[in-house]
């Protein structure tokens, strides 16, 4: 169960444009409908509080969300940020199969400093 921390902002928004282009770069040939992602435009997310490295959640419906749980990772992929570092990004499922999470973590631990083009994503097998 999810409980009110401070892991994530409670202000909830839709995705930046940046985001958006992010999401549809790793999505790319599967269904986003299957995990929830079908209307990227009207989706809201919270930010995750990791230290400006871009993870947010996201709320399908926010009556929901304290019966929300962890599941699986559905997919993850990696890139070189601006600077060089190794960024690894996952699209993170709920125990109901919808997107939870999209977690990123830089491996220096310093905030991302722009999102990757879709050639520059590479998918870390499973």
């Amino acid at each position: 169960m999810i409980k009110k921390n401070s892991s994530h902002s409670s202000k909830s928004r839709t995705l930046k444009p940046e985001e958006k282009d992010f999401l549809i770069a790793i999505i790319g040939e599967n269904d986003p409908k299957s995990i929830g992602l079908e209307s990227l435009d009207s989706i809201l997310v919270q930010e995750l509080l990791d230290g400006h490295m871009g993870s947010i959640r996201f709320l399908h419906d926010p009556y929901e969300r304290r019966n929300r749980q962890l599941g699986q990772k559905w997919k993850e992929i990696q890139f070189y940020d601006e600077d060089g570092i190794l960024v690894l990004a996952s699209i993170l499922l709920d125990n109901k199969g919808l997107a939870y999470e999209l977690e990123i973590w830089k491996t220096d631990f310093n905030p991302l400093i722009r999102f990757p083009k879709k050639e520059d994503i590479s998918i870390v097998p499973s």
